[in-house]
């Protein structure tokens, strides 16, 4: 019998606080399978390597008891022109890849969850015809869980048209807990190395023309929050999307693409295409459900009308600086409230 192998690329760049986590959180999946682990690293200058080369030496020397079929392991440190650049040295690393097996990146301060890979390798198997996949978004702070996404459902051809964000869709698709196969990646023709921040959102748009994606009914990745992260500035990640796709176009092709949704309520692209578990037959199953459309348009008689687009740049990047200056002057205000009381 043979085994499925899943290829993992993370990028690194002096992450030793987290790298740790995120190597461990990938040796230790547990099921039938293999994994190909490609670290990339961009030339750090703290103890990165070296956590690093520790995990290769107990590797190499049988130290560290392993749950799946057999890790192939390595990593290189080496100068990149940013982020995307690092993952696509990564994957070239791989050489050649089975077209059917799944991939993906996992950066070096992010998480898998346990029972990920055990989950890809068995929707490989049982649904063979799917071949992009998402969890639920996820996200750790300091340690512990704040975030795991109820509203979780994202129609492929909003995603195509780059509706898959906040300002349209009111959400992102999580880069972690999201794979792919080598053909799907090869058609697509891989990452920009153009884009600093936005690769992913241009990779999605990119899939999302010759794939249907669908989704995990769980999370599979955790997206680490932390201060001084690249994704942290969103003003920077709007532009670059706006880059991919202008603003403006998006803006006039929402109306026509909610109106094609709510006429084509049954079609697997305007749908949420979800993956959900048969607990009597005891594998995963398709589960296309209808798009809550009507949360995003008011229907009149004759007459399909897309509600405001959500939150817009320049509202967040004032709402994130009027926070800012709350958390600042309030305990300000508190003392002197308190002063003036004393007198």
């Amino acid at each position: 019998m043979t085994f499925p192998t899943v290829y993992i690329v993370t990028p690194s760049r002096n992450a030793e606080e987290t790298i740790n986590d995120t190597i461990s959180s990938v040796l230790t999946q547990q099921g039938d399978f293999h994994i190909r682990y490609h670290i990339q690293d961009c030339l750090s200058t703290d103890g990165t390597i070296e956590i690093i080369q520790a995990w290769d030496k107990f590797l190499d020397e049988g130290r560290f008891p392993l749950s799946c079929r057999g890790v192939t392991f390595t990593y290189a440190s080496e100068d990149d022109t940013g982020l995307y650049d690092g993952i696509r040295k990564g994957f070239e690393q791989f050489g050649v890849v089975d077209e059917e097996s799944f991939m993906t990146w996992i950066n070096a301060d992010d998480i898998l969850c346990k029972g990920t890979l055990a989950t890809i390798t068995k929707i490989q198997r049982t649904l063979p015809d799917i071949n992009w996949v998402t969890g639920k978004p996820c996200q750790l702070s300091d340690d512990s869980l704040v975030y795991l996404d109820s509203f979780f459902q994202y129609p492929t051809e909003f995603i195509k048209h780059g509706f898959g964000e906040s300002r349209f869709l009111g959400f992102f698709i999580q880069q972690e807990g999201t794979f792919w196969k080598k053909k799907v990646w090869e058609a697509a023709g891989g990452i920009s190395t153009k884009l600093k921040l936005a690769g992913d959102f241009e990779l999605w748009v990119k899939f999302a023309q010759q794939e249907v994606l669908w989704l995990f009914n769980g999370p599979l990745g955790i997206f680490r929050v932390r201060t001084g992260q690249l994704s942290e500035n969103l003003d920077k990640y709007f532009n670059e999307m706006d880059a991919v796709i202008p603003l403006s176009q998006k803006e006039q092709n929402w109306q026509e693409v909610l109106r094609q949704a709510y006429s084509n309520p049954n079609q697997v692209r305007f749908s949420s295409a979800g993956i959900a578990y048969d607990y009597g037959g005891k594998k995963y199953v398709k589960n296309v459900i209808e798009f809550p459309i009507r949360n995003y348009i008011s229907v009149s008689e004759n007459e399909v009308e897309a509600k405001p687009v959500l939150i817009m740049p320049s509202s967040r990047t004032f709402m994130r600086k009027f926070r800012k200056a709350v958390k600042f002057l309030t305990p300000y205000g508190l003392l002197k409230l308190y002063q003036n009381r004393r007198r």
